[in-house]
């Protein structure tokens, strides 16, 4: 609100955002491929001006650091030594703003003047979102939620991100009333809910209730089990964006629901591209694809797992599809 008043960063007459989500971006080599012009001789003659200025009232929005893919991460891609100034000597009055999960952030650390960490929910903010949500006459509802969050830290401490109060919510009034108790079940009946939606608005199916994923159709489950694949492949590349024939569906509606379409406006014209409907969608059905392998599989993957940071964050979802129940397994 500060800058939109005319208040804060008025010394930047010129504000690049930088979408590292766009593959287009993954392929820049030098400072005219991140100016978001169509005409390649427009963006050469703003690259030059801000050459010729040194830099100064400029400042590059990289936004989703943590998307882009693990090549771009690497010291010797252009993007990091732009970031990190081993490219941008030529520019040492710009300014540069990089928007990320820490957990993904922790190399550029050694490379920030400055940073800021979003405050998230507090436990009084979950009780009013709740409040807001159930509807202000539902003190019952609101109370059982209530409980139930208490009775489970780990929900709890998901509810510290708006997005994830929201999913705790509508998991909530989805089965009842009622909550699961852990992380992988408060997902679980999330893509359970959105492929029940998706049978009831585009197919003929007359499912009404789905516990478990082996109850879908033939048909929706050989989806379901690509998508799966998808996800999984996805996270072994550290890619949350996908371009319509890398998916190898015929049609988008063959995500069933569990993938949005992303239109942007980047150098090179409009794209498309989809993405999960949050990362932790995509973490579960990557650990549930992986569930699913023979044991040989499961036990290659939980090693790349326990050494890689991507598919690390798989590995809660998978101990609880799986139980890790036996010794093998362990």
């Amino acid at each position: 609100r500060e800058w939109a008043a005319g208040r804060l960063f008025q010394q930047f007459s010129l504000l690049i955002h930088v979408s590292l989500e766009d593959p287009a971006v993954h392929e820049a080599r030098c400072l005219a491929d991140l100016i978001p012009y169509d005409s390649s001789e427009m963006r050469e003659a703003v690259a030059k001006a801000i050459i010729e200025r040194r830099g100064k009232g400029v400042c590059f929005l990289f936004d989703a650091w943590d998307e882009a893919p693990r090549t771009l991460h690497h010291v010797t891609s252009f993007l990091y030594k732009f970031i990190t100034g081993t490219s941008t000597k030529m520019l040492p009055r710009c300014s540069i703003v990089i928007t990320s999960r820490s957990t993904v952030a922790a190399l550029l650390y050694l490379h920030l003047t400055t940073r800021v960490i979003i405050g998230a929910f507090s436990s009084t903010n979950v009780e009013e979102f709740i409040d807001i949500s159930l509807g202000h006459n539902s003190d019952t509802k609101k109370q059982r939620l209530l409980q139930a969050l208490h009775a489970s830290p780990e929900l709890t401490s998901l509810c510290s991100l708006p997005i994830n109060a929201a999913i705790v919510v509508h998991v909530f009034q989805s089965l009842d009333y009622e909550l699961p108790s852990t992380r992988t079940g408060l997902f679980h009946a999330l893509v359970c809910n959105l492929l029940l939606r998706h049978m009831q608005l585009r197919t003929d199916h007359g499912l009404q209730k789905l516990e478990v994923f082996e109850s879908l159709p033939g048909d929706i489950l050989q989806q379901f089990k690509s998508v799966c694949a998808i996800a999984f492949r996805g996270i072994v590349e550290n890619r949350r964006v996908f371009k319509l024939s890398s998916l190898k569906v015929a049609h988008p509606t063959s995500s069933l629901g569990l993938m949005q379409v992303h239109q942007r406006l980047t150098c090179y014209g409009p794209s498309h591209h989809y993405s999960f409907l949050h990362y932790a969608v995509q973490e579960f059905l990557a650990a549930y694809h992986i569930s699913q392998c023979s044991q040989k599989e499961q036990t290659k993957a939980v090693r790349e797992i326990l050494y890689s940071t991507p598919l690390s964050l798989v590995l809660p979802f998978y101990a609880g599809l799986t139980g890790l129940a036996t010794e093998s397994a362990r």
